[in-house]
């Protein structure tokens, strides 16, 4: 009985003995007072109100008692949950100090369910070693309140050993903490798998790194070594030569500075820092020059008193690995010199006039043309036979170079909007696709992390629209990659809603919401303000210019909107922007499924609701009947309930990654229920996963899709669902805007004959490295002059033109080439500009001067493939 059910009762008990009382008063009036009547009433009033209380009190009684069932209710539901995911809790009174355990915790303890032990039998529990450690981890959160997550070896009652996680937070009260509670989970076979996979990586890396290299043994109690022939060979000399072969031959042939490097490795290998001793030194070769090597090698057997005894290895002869990094670390000087530069720039540009803004804004081609050379050849080299350390170093310099690039953008894209010579575009886009074309290439950034990106349009929502799709692009990723850069768990979410709408005008709002750590209160007022971040440490570990905000901010506004956040520390952040934009009639048709849909029950199997909530949205336009389940336990119930009806569910999109019973396990369930044998299932799968088509169609899903899809692949997928077994459907057609002129036709036999108009000799070399690869020989010219005397004197498939050039421009040659009517000459040849001034209004520009298309320097692989695929297709599909 609790504490208030006895204060009932008491006063209950209270409220009777006063009418006894009163009543024996009323019988011996007489005795006692002169005026019986008088007391009769008093008594007969104070009987009413005594037995008014007593029917409240037992109202509330009752009422009490069916608060304490659904309490008891919720304390199974929760004991229950717990034991089905592992997890028990606990909780510590500290005024009085009182500890009770759940059902599972007793469970993991292995005691009877009913034990409740006081805080020093509770850490007996623990390993002795592990004792201290919880002692002051309990000890610290009593007295400041600072929580814990350890895990740590436990002594069950049955003298098992087992690993735990346990964890415990304060429960703070008047200044102080008053309670701790905490959970409790038994992580043996996850420690065991730990080190089940690190034993295997280490045997692994021993195999590969001993595959064709020079291999040594020493045992280091003697001193004795074994050096197979390609260990002799590597420094000139015969094993014959070498002997007597011990420890000493090596140090005798190392480079003396190099010993010290080697000497603190090994120590490092010895005592348990390093799992294996690696070192990067000189040897001195036969002939007397030296040559670099990777020593590398582990121990194999240690003495009974723990010290090393045998011990194993390879050497790698890296002689021209090293000299190519010296090269390299010389590019990457160059380019983290270039770097501070720019960030100079950046700081005196915010410090100076408009004038300078302006200057900045102008200097796009002289800063773009050389980081051009730099990511060109850069690609280019990892397109080469480079080994493995070649690769990485060569990949820090891309990656040195794409930061550097980004960071010049910011820089630049600041300039030019105080410049005032950052232009907003008014081009006609479907907002839907570009959305789904966002999702689809930020998803794979999330994924990386082990997040989960959904992106959902209101139904609401206009999607043909008149305004800026490439800005709208740049803030959107701003936003969403801050998102995934500070969100380390959960989902990040991209919403489009219509704030306000007329008939040709509407006002959208983007909401980009996470999971993250949050910003602090103090901190959200300057987010938006340039070189201010959140994390402005001198130790911070995200990075960044501290310009993306800023430029998010005044692209909003430019565009006739807003910008906000809202945010909690350790709650995530919500960050959220309004565009103006002109709303045009939808003369175009949405992708959607070639299956008639309309009250077609669909099945969304997803455990993350905002996701299927997405999906929804989708299938409610196409007329269908979405029905949601968040497991996939709910969802072989919702299959077997319509399985006996009329509206039986032929269709399930699901998710391959849920808890508990994941798609595959779900489509091996529905596979095995007869009842269940016309469902046609669709899988979906984050696009960080491999290798899962060929997987999800042995498990028996009829079509495969990513998330978040599009609604064209979403289209597909469902007619290849729909479709009788063996059929072949045709894929949905995707509406794509209209090519300005049409591709040109190669004939058949004919290689692709290309022009490159460049003057820079470093970017010359980037275009016609990338153009060989695509199996072209490109025909170079420094200048818009010699251009239109190459096209002169033969005849072009395609021409890339620089706009920035010597004695003739790419604008002025341009222009001329359409204009002239010479003999031979093909003045509908297709013009893509090449320029590093990256202006919003240079598009126009060069489409006004009679150009065809337009790339941004730098230029990379992907984006000229995708030139030549588009003007030249019949030269691809015959391989130019």
């Amino acid at each position: 009985m609790t504490a208030r059910e006895r204060e009932l009762e008491l006063e209950v008990a209270r409220l009777r003995t006063m009418v006894d009382v009163l009543t024996r008063r009323i019988e011996q009036a007489t005795d006692w007072s002169g005026d019986g009547y008088t007391l009769f009433e008093r008594a007969l009033s104070l009987q009413d109100e005594v037995e008014r209380r007593t029917r409240e009190l037992t109202t509330k009684h009752a009422e009490l008692e069916e608060a304490i069932t659904s309490l008891r209710k919720s304390e199974d539901l929760l004991d229950r949950t717990g034991q089905v995911a592992g997890v028990g809790g606990w909780e510590l009174e500290l005024e009085p100090l009182a500890l009770r355990w759940t059902a599972q915790t007793c469970r993991i303890h292995e005691v009877p369910l009913d034990y409740q032990p006081d805080v020093e039998q509770a850490i007996e529990f623990y390993a002795p070693e592990a004792r201290p450690v919880i002692e002051a981890a309990v000890k610290t959160a009593m007295e400041d309140g600072t929580p814990w997550d350890l895990q740590l070896p436990l002594v069950t009652a049955t003298g098992r050993r087992i690993w735990v996680r346990a964890t415990g937070l304060p429960e703070w009260r008047g200044g102080r903490v008053v309670r701790l509670t905490g959970a409790f989970q038994d992580i043996t076979q996850q420690k065991a798998a730990e080190q089940a996979i690190l034993a295997g990586t280490r045997r692994l890396e021993n195999i590969i790194a001993a595959e064709r290299a020079a291999t040594w043994e020493w045992e280091i109690t003697t001193g004795a070594c074994r050096f197979n022939e390609r260990w002799a060979e590597m420094v000139g000399y015969t094993l014959e030569e070498l002997e007597p072969i011990d420890i000493e031959t090596w140090t005798r042939l190392a480079h003396p500075d190099d010993l010290v490097i080697s000497g603190k490795s090994l120590d490092a290998h010895f005592s348990g820092a390093e799992p294996v001793y690696e070192a990067e030194v000189r040897m001195r070769h036969k002939d007397g020059h030296w040559i670099w090597v990777h020593d590398r090698g582990t121990v194999l057997e240690w003495t009974d008193d723990g010290r090393p005894k045998l011990m194993a290895g390879t050497h790698h002869d890296i002689t021209d690995r090293r000299e190519a990094h010296d090269r390299l670390c010389e590019a990457n000087l160059q380019l983290m010199a270039a770097e501070a530069r720019a960030l100079e720039l950046a700081a005196r540009a915010e410090a100076a006039s408009v004038a300078k803004s302006e200057f900045l804004a102008n200097m796009s081609h002289e800063i773009r043309t050389p980081i051009n050379g730099v990511l060109g050849m850069t690609s280019l080299l990892l397109d080469t036979n480079l080994d493995p350390e070649q690769r990485r170093h060569t990949e820090t310099i891309a990656a040195s170079g794409e930061s550097l690039l980004s960071v010049i953008n910011d820089i630049l894209d600041v300039s030019k909007i105080e410049a005032g010579k950052l232009d907003i575009e008014a081009i006609d886009f479907d907002l839907a696709d570009t959305i789904e074309e966002l999702a689809a290439s930020l998803a794979f950034r999330a994924h990386q992390k082990g997040l989960e990106l959904v992106a959902r349009i209101a139904d609401d929502v206009p999607v043909a629209l008149r305004g800026d799709p490439g800005r709208l692009k740049q803030i959107v990723t701003n936003l969403v990659g801050n998102a995934v850069k500070f969100t380390h768990a959960g989902e990040i979410a991209l919403h489009v809603d219509v704030a306000e709408r007329s008939t040709d005008l509407a006002l959208l709002q983007f909401t980009v919401r996470d999971t993250g750590i949050g910003i602090p209160a103090e901190k959200l007022h300057a987010v938006f303000d340039k070189f201010t971040q959140a994390d402005g440490s001198t130790t911070r570990r995200y990075g960044g210019t501290g310009l993306g905000l800023a430029i998010a901010r005044q692209l909003a506004e430019l565009m006739g909107g807003r910008i906000g956040v809202r945010s909690e520390p350790g709650h995530g952040s919500e960050f959220w922007f309004t565009l103006r934009v002109q709303v045009r009639p939808q003369a175009e048709a949405s992708p959607r499924p070639r299956t008639p849909l309309r009250e077609v029950p669909v099945l969304v199997v997803d455990d993350n609701r905002a996701s299927a909530e997405g999906l929804a949205a989708i299938l409610r336009a196409w007329g269908a009947r979405p029905v949601l389940a968040g497991s996939a336990e709910e969802a072989l119930a919702i299959l077997d309930r319509h399985c006996r009806s009329a509206a039986a569910i032929r269709i399930a999109l699901v998710d391959l990654r849920m808890p508990g019973m994941d798609g595959f396990a779900f489509a091996a369930a529905v596979r095995e229920a007869p009842h269940l044998g016309e469902v046609r299932l669709v899988s979906m799968h984050p696009v960080s996963r491999s290798g899962l088509d060929a997987q999800s169609q042995a498990a028996g899903f009829a079509a495969d899709l990513t998330k978040p899809p599009r609604r064209a692949e979403l289209a597909g997928a469902i007619d290849r669902a729909s479709a009788p077994v063996g059929a072949a459907t045709a894929a949905p057609v995707a509406v794509t805007a209209p090519a300005p002129e049409p591709p040109v036709s190669i004939p058949a036999g004919r290689r692709l004959r290309v022009l490159v108009a460049e003057d820079n000799p470093v970017n010359q070399r980037v275009a016609v490295g990338i153009l060989r690869k695509l199996g072209i020989d490109p025909v170079v010219v420094d200048n818009g002059a010699q251009a239109l005397d190459a096209l002169g004197r033969e005849p072009f498939d395609l021409v890339f033109m620089d706009v920035q050039m010597p004695e003739l421009d790419g604008f002025a040659a341009t222009r001329e080439l359409r204009r002239q009517e010479l003999p031979g000459l093909n003045r509908a040849v297709p013009v893509i500009a090449m320029t590093a001034h990256a202006m919003q209004g240079d598009r126009e520009r060069c489409l006004q001067a009679g150009m065809s298309d337009y790339v941004s320097k730098p230029v990379s692989p992907r984006a000229i493939a995708a030139v030549v695929e588009h003007w030249c297709p019949s030269a691809v599909a015959a391989g130019a």
